[in-house]
This record gives structure tokens, C-alpha cells and sequence, in this order.
């Protein structure tokens, strides 16, 4: 079986760790993560790890060592790891995919959800430091920050769209569904 690679991009709290977390538990992929060289750094800096201090760290490291600092990092792990199924989750911004399009195998897959169910998740899962209290307008506001303005853009680049609006029932059959139709 060929090596399948699949980038997964979407609005926060869309499900793309969901769908990675599937794939891992599932389909033994292994994940790689645009954030997590971020928020290595701001752990190691000791600065709280909210989204507005890791898009802000995520523009000053690429204004200062170009836009596609993260997706040489992450492109370069996805080629050299040895499973069948890899996953990389987080892609925001077109810089993001350029490395990543030339790996065989890459697919790119936009997680979607309707935006008030998007900010529960977030509240419910609490994942950086302010979210478990935020509101709808700091939600709001986090929607617009640099690092998910392109998303957008980028969704009309997916080669699969995954609606996950439903169950995990549901999100999880989309899943299989894609990796059937990827040769997995």
C-alpha cells in the first residue's frame, strides 16, 4: 500500500484533531503538527500557550525566517516517517502546503462545522488556556486573527471535505470513506 499523507485544514474547532485522533487510534497513523514546534517554544519561554500568543509567535517566527518555516518541518517529518498513514494537522495559511503538495500521496481534507457548534467544542475541550471561559465575541474575534484568515482560501484547494455538523458516527464513516478511496 502506497503512502497516503493527509493534510488537514479547517476553522478552529471544526474537528481535525478529531479526525487525526481517529486515524491514529483507527488506522495506526502517526500526526505532526504545525503547533507543536510553537508551542514547544512558548512552553520552554514560559509564556501561556493562548491562541493570540501562538499566532503572534507564529508571525514573528515567519516574517523573521520565511512564511513556510513550520511546513519545512512538518513536510520533512511527514516524508521520512515510515507509516502508511500520516497526518498533517493544522494547515492554515497556503505557505503551509507548498512542501507539503509535493509529497506523494498528500491529500488535502477540510474539516467543517457550523460556527456555534465550532465554539462549544471549544469551550467543552479548553485545549489552550483561555478557552474554557471564552465568549462568542472572543471567539469571534479569534476567527480573524492572521493565523485563520486564509483558511478559507485554502479550503477551495481540498481535494476531500469532511461535514462535521453530525455525529462521530457519521465524521468517522467520511474517514473511511476517504482513506477507501485513497487505496488505504
Amino acid at each position: 500500500m502506497p503512502k497516503i499523507i493527509i493534510g488537514l485544514t479547517g476553522e478552529i474547532g471544526a474537528g481535525k484533531d478529531t479526525v487525526a485522533n481517529y486515524l491514529v487510534e483507527k488506522h495506526h497513523a502517526t500526526v505532526h503538527k504545525f503547533s507543536t514546534a510553537m508551542f514547544d517554544c512558548l512552553h520552554r519561554l514560559d509564556v501561556t500557550t493562548t491562541r493570540e500568543n501562538l499566532a503572534t509567535f507564529s508571525v514573528i517566527t515567519r516574517q523573521s525566517y520565511g512564511e513556510d518555516l513550520y511546513a519545512r518541518i512538518v513536510a520533512r517529518d511527514c516524508g521520512h516517517d515510515p507509516s502508511a498513514i500520516v497526518v498533517a494537522n493544522g494547515i492554515r495559511r497556503p505557505a503551509d502546503m507548498v512542501h507539503l503538495k509535493k509529497l506523494p500521496g498528500f491529500r488535502l481534507v477540510f474539516v467543517s462545522a457550523p460556527e456555534r457548534l465550532r465554539f462549544e467544542r471549544i469551550r467543552n475541550r479548553g485545549e489552550k488556556e483561555n478557552e474554557k471561559n471564552m465568549s462568542w465575541e472572543e471567539f469571534a474575534a479569534n476567527e480573524k486573527l492572521p493565523t485563520e484568515a486564509a483558511i478559507h482560501e485554502i479550503s477551495d484547494e481540498a481535494d476531500v471535505r469532511l461535514d462535521n455538523a453530525g455525529d462521530l458516527t457519521a465524521l468517522y464513516a467520511q474517514v473511511d470513506r476517504l482513506l477507501q478511496s485513497s487505496g488505504a
